[in-house]
């Protein structure tokens, strides 16, 4: 999840002075905050048209080059933060190698850049400090909106070809709200997440298949996005709401190996049944050809019968309600014996 953000350096000193990356003191602070080896790793600091072993000294040289020394008077650097989602599989060596591609979006051409992955909070992300007077021309950075954007959509783009998730921006501002009240809502019984769920579960126990499965949820109103090169599975409601499997409860039981499972296990029970149900129609059968021999044989005994009541006086039909008595006598008419008295 590819978050990009923009910091601007609102701090305030003892004096109540506000600086804003505005001096040339705060940039040495914000390049050292970075560069910091307690957060980062020498391999994983790096420059864009700059060293970044000394990206201070040629910050500020740059901007005496171009005339544009004035310390306090206007934004110095830009402090850019590109945030990862920590359930990612993702090496900080694969950060910095997407810090190094993100860098090379034409916003950037040149700025100089110094850069470094943190890997001290157990949330990979990449801090970027730009020098705020471009080396070709000299004229000040400027970020608008849709600037900001496109770096974003790109930053996006970059995660799809590492495969990494993408925040969808509907969720990015509406789900730390929902998680706030979740637990009261769900209560109330008003819970969309809660309405995904309980579907996902029912469809989960009854599908034979991936396919199955996403039949039976878009039947109940619900789609579900299961793409192979997806880590996550999506689910939907109709009312727009998205929520990957992971935030589902319990989430192991939604991922895709274990629904992958039971799938296998359901399909093995359904074709026990059939089995089953197959096994009961042969021995139905069974029964209704022994009950046409049965027929064929009191039709005999009655026709040639000589006292009264030969049916109940009969061997051969006596326990006749009992299936095992219709089955033994069906063996019987196998073997070729016929009807005896």
């Amino acid at each position: 999840m590819g978050i990009i953000e923009v910091l601007n350096g609102k701090a305030y000193s003892k004096q109540g002075v506000y600086h804003g990356y505005k001096t040339h003191a705060s940039i040495k602070r914000v390049i050292a905050y970075i560069t910091d080896l307690r957060k980062t790793n020498e391999n994983l600091i790096k420059g864009l048209n700059c060293s970044a072993q000394n990206a201070y000294e040629e910050f500020v040289l740059n901007k005496t080059l171009w005339d544009k020394p004035e310390n306090g008077k206007r934004r110095m650097v830009t402090h850019m933060v590109q945030g990862f989602d920590p359930e990612d599989e993702l090496t900080p060596e694969v950060a910095s190698e997407i810090a190094e591609k993100f860098l090379k979006h034409e916003i950037f051409r040149g700025f100089q850049v110094v850069y470094a992955t943190h890997i001290d909070t157990g949330k990979l992300h990449t801090h970027f400090i730009i020098d705020t007077c471009n080396t070709e021309t000299g004229k000040q950075w400027h970020l608008s909106k849709e600037e900001l954007q496109k770096l974003k959509d790109y930053s996006d783009e970059l995660c799809r070809e590492y495969k990494l998730s993408i925040c969808q921006k509907k969720e990015h501002y509406t789900v730390p709200h929902r998680r706030k009240n979740e637990v009261e809502v769900l209560k109330q019984g008003g819970s969309w997440k809660e309405e995904i769920r309980i579907a996902a579960t029912i469809c989960a126990q009854s599908a034979i298949s991936r396919a199955d499965f996403i039949r039976q949820m878009r039947e109940l109103g619900f789609g579900v996005t299961w793409k192979d090169e997806h880590k996550y599975i999506v689910f939907s409601d109709q009312a727009g709401h998205r929520v990957r499997h992971h935030r589902l409860e319990p989430a192991e039981a939604f991922t895709k190996e274990a629904l992958l499972e039971q799938f296998r296990l359901n399909k093995q029970a359904l074709e026990i049944q059939r089995a089953e149900a197959v096994e009961e129609q042969r021995k139905d059968m069974e029964a209704y050809q022994g009950f046409r021999s049965f027929l064929y044989a009191a039709k005999t005994l009655v026709q040639m019968a000589d006292q009264p009541y030969p049916l109940q006086n009969h061997d051969a039909f006596k326990g006749i309600g009992t299936q095992a008595a219709m089955r033994e006598y069906a063996a019987e008419q196998k073997k070729g014996r016929g009807y005896e008295r």
